[in-house]
């Protein structure tokens, strides 16, 4: 069976970030042109890939996930070890058991197999759940950032640099950098709950 730790990988945490601002930024750039439609549009891009590998909030709690869904791994590894052993245990005395002995130790081993895929089930959904939330107030503390650096520098379009083919100089219209800034100096951390281990 999967295991909580393929739940989560710290490495595509950037990807899952962009992803889910796309669609915010693109409702800002909108926002912005209609408070102001006879003006020249300006236009500025953040890089989200590089915000959520450089927020602090973003970058501790892809960490503690890892770490986590890695000790739970270990945990479930061990268990599964010891039911596989018992389960060839219980193989081993099939010979020696009256069968209605033998049907009862293999209901109560059964048993425990399915006690175990539960546990792990719930584990994943309460290790998904909490990752969902830290993702959440990440999500909305960069959008409302790059919102006010959009509204202080006058720029109604903002754009994810992915959708950016060409840009020159490209340094005038990048946000990126006070984005993060801004991203580490308000949210250094999130709350994290995952399940006690």
């Amino acid at each position: 069976m999967a295991h909580p730790a393929r739940t989560f990988n710290s490495k595509y945490w950037p990807l899952v970030l962009a992803a889910m601002c796309l669609t915010l930024l693109v409702q800002t750039s909108t926002a912005f042109a209609q408070q102001n439609p006879t003006e020249a549009p300006k236009f500025g891009f953040v890089n989200l890939v590089r915000v959520a590998q450089e927020a602090n909030a973003a970058v501790t709690a892809g960490k503690r996930i890892e770490a986590y869904g890695k000790n739970v791994e270990q945990r479930f590894r061990t268990r599964e070890e010891a039911l596989r052993e018992e389960d060839q245990a219980l193989g081993r005395r099939r010979s020696i058991l009256a069968p209605d002995a033998f049907r009862e130790e293999d209901r109560k081993f059964r048993e425990k197999v399915d006690l175990a895929q539960r546990e792990f089930q719930e584990i994943r959904r309460q290790v998904q759940q909490a990752t969902f939330e830290a993702q959440q107030i990440i999500d909305e503390r960069m959008t409302t950032i790059i919102s006010e650096v959009a509204a202080e520098r006058k720029i109604n379009f903002v754009f994810n640099q992915t959708q950016v083919t060409f840009v020159n100089p490209l340094a005038q219209f990048d946000l990126t950098d006070e984005v993060v800034r801004r991203m580490n100096a308000t949210l250094p951390e999130v709350p994290v709950n995952l399940p006690k281990e």
